[in-house]
């Protein structure tokens, strides 16, 4: 028999492979195995333990059998001598897919794989719109690196670069040391995706991801997905990014040249995308931008439609940059721009601040707990609590943020929800408590800058204690609001999962008002769901840290029906023990 006579469709693994074992194995048999093991020379490889990965049309499947794939070393650099159909450019175990491809129940540990382009822990490239994809319960873990290093590469922890259709269903990257770039687009799972139909399910990734040196422009680096463009509609569901436990980091890094982006979840998504359930968090979480967009759940949505229901993000995010390069920053997206405005909406979702002892810091180092959570350098640029840029009449409803905003620039627009908004919004049952700083009249402790036709209703700020002498709405914004933004903090429903950064914090429940409900990936039990940490009432009112004991009294939200309670002034009232603080809130 000969090569030539045998087709494979199907891969099953039936025990645990070390790769060491099997290289060494192969080496042993005096080339009289039946697999020859190439190397980026194009030679057998027993000296540098390298493979050039799988290319096999023929095969449609990979069953793992729950068992593990050790130190697999792959590096596709150089093809002189390599046999058969061959691509220098892809990298993985399974170089590149041109039709249906599915992987299921594997374990895959210490991996280290590099190719120039399309670089991918199993999957190096989908090639094109015909290719349907899935993967289910993988597992990456261990010391694993996947790196694109040239111009134009993609990276991820799955796949580099997918095309067709593709579902990713309960897959891990997660580990205390696994690390992604690329120069280009990189994430968690996929550095970047294009095609008709896109659907993740329960995945979660603590893997850091980043440009090799400095990348191109528009980079998009992603905590899951690095750039997307999906013509039908992406759907992203229960799934997360978060520190592998309390003494690891993630650093989702873009520093290319301009149109950057990066975001805790995606980096940029374009065409229909919809997110629920998700979430990103982490005491030493970091997103940055440079010369773009830096969101802690999404970086930048410019497409057709987008709805995000149920998400949450607590993690820091910066944006740097020249003010003609656009760059935005926000504790849950950066920008957001769409066609459809009448179903695009963000509902129930929230980002957390991160504090220290109680207080907001004011610090701007990388390395600092607790230092401004959503910061920008860019002249003429945006950030926001919740959104830098509003740029669609989006609505927003049940939704709210505890991050602390700043901006090193006088020019830039602040708001403690949103930076800025240029053709107005519909905002509802919405609030924002962090401490906001930046420029005189272009921060607002709610809106930065409106412009446009902006309704809001039941809405809140705070515009005592740290943010004393701000108005809700920057006193340089082109248009004001229709309906009355109040001052206070809203409660109702309360009895959050609570899970704070600030030891300070530990042991209490979320006080406010939370609509969010996430899954516990554990559990799969959903719960109103509170990550980060959140300002006392009495030093959001009086600047001061609440003593033991403090009571707030004040609510306009009915906490049984989630609806406003209308016809009449609303008490508010903070109870310490230097005595009563008492603000008057009128219903819209």
């Amino acid at each position: 028999i000969t090569w030539s006579q045998v087709y494979v469709d199907k891969v099953s693994v039936a025990n645990n492979i070390d790769w060491n074992d099997f290289v060494n194995k192969n080496a042993n048999d005096n080339r009289t195995a039946s697999i020859d093991i190439y190397n980026f020379y194009g030679s057998y490889g027993y000296g540098e333990n390298l493979f050039a990965g799988i290319y096999n049309s023929d095969i449609s499947s990979l069953e793992g059998n729950n068992c593990s794939i050790s130190n697999m070393n792959i590096n596709s650099y150089k093809t002189n001598g390599i046999v058969g159909n061959y691509s220098p450019d892809y990298g993985g175990m399974i170089r590149s897919v041109a039709g249906n491809m599915s992987i299921s129940n594997l374990v895959v540990n210490n991996a280290q794989v590099s190719s120039p382009y399309a670089t991918g822990c199993l999957i190096g490239k989908s090639e094109n719109s015909s290719c349907v994809v899935s993967m289910k319960n993988v597992t990456i873990n261990g010391k694993t690196s996947v790196i694109a290093d040239y111009n134009g590469g993609n990276s991820g922890g799955l796949i580099g670069t997918a095309n067709g259709k593709i579902s990713v269903n309960h897959c891990r990257v997660y580990g205390n040391n696994i690390s992604i770039s690329s120069m280009l687009n990189a994430g968690g799972l996929i550095g970047t995706y294009e095609g008709l139909e896109f659907t993740v399910a329960d995945c979660s990734s603590s893997a850091s991801v980043q440009t090799t040196a400095s990348g191109g422009s528009g980079t998009c680096i992603g905590g899951l997905i690095g750039s997307m463009n999906c013509l039908g509609t992406a759907k992203v569901t229960d799934s997360h990014v978060s520190c592998y436990d309390d003494s690891s980091s993630v650093l989702i890094s873009s520093e290319g040249y301009y149109g950057s982006n990066a975001g805790g979840l995606i980096a940029k998504a374009t065409g229909n995308l919809e997110l629920s359930g998700c979430y990103t968090k982490g005491s030493d979480f970091n997103v940055y931008s440079y010369y773009g967009n830096a969101g802690g759940l999404l970086g930048s949505f410019d497409g057709t439609y987008i709805l995000i229901n149920n998400c949450s993000a607590s993690v820091y995010s910066q944006a740097e940059g020249y003010s003609q390069y656009g760059s935005y920053a926000g504790g849950l997206v950066g920008y957001v721009k769409c066609t459809d405005i009448v179903n695009s909406s963000i509902q129930n979702c929230n980002a957390g601040g991160h504090m220290s002892g109680g207080v907001y810091g004011t610090g701007t180092d990388r390395t600092t707990q607790g230092r401004y959570n959503v910061y920008i350098t860019a002249q003429g640029q945006n950030a926001g609590g919740f959104i830098g840029t509003l740029d669609s009449t989006v609505k927003l409803s049940n939704c709210f943020s505890t991050c602390s905003v700043y901006s090193s620039s006088i020019y830039s627009f602040v708001g403690g929800l949103v930076g800025n908004i240029s053709k107005g919004a519909a905002m509802t049952n919405c609030y924002a408590v962090g401490l906001t700083n930046g420029g005189t009249g272009k921060v607002g402790a709610f809106i930065g800058c409106n412009a446009g036709t902006t309704s809001v209703s039941n809405c809140y700020c705070v515009t005592t204690g740290y943010n004393s002498g701000l108005s809700a709405v920057g006193t340089e914004s082109h248009d004001q609001p229709t309906g009355t933004i109040n001052s206070g903090i809203v409660t109702g429903i309360t009895g959050s999962k609570t899970t704070p950064f600030d030891t300070a914090k530990t042991g209490q429940t979320y006080p406010y008002c939370n609509w969010t409900t996430l899954k516990n990936p554990e559990t799969a039990v959903s719960a109103i769901t509170y990550y980060g940490d959140w300002p006392s009432t009495s030093y959001a009112m009086t600047g001061a840290e609440a003593a033991a004991g403090d009571v707030q009294i004040y609510n306009n939200i009915d906490a049984n029906t989630s609806t406003e309670i209308t016809g009449s002034n609303v008490l508010i009232a903070t109870l310490t023990g230097g005595g009563i603080s008492i603000y008057t809130a009128y219903n819209n």
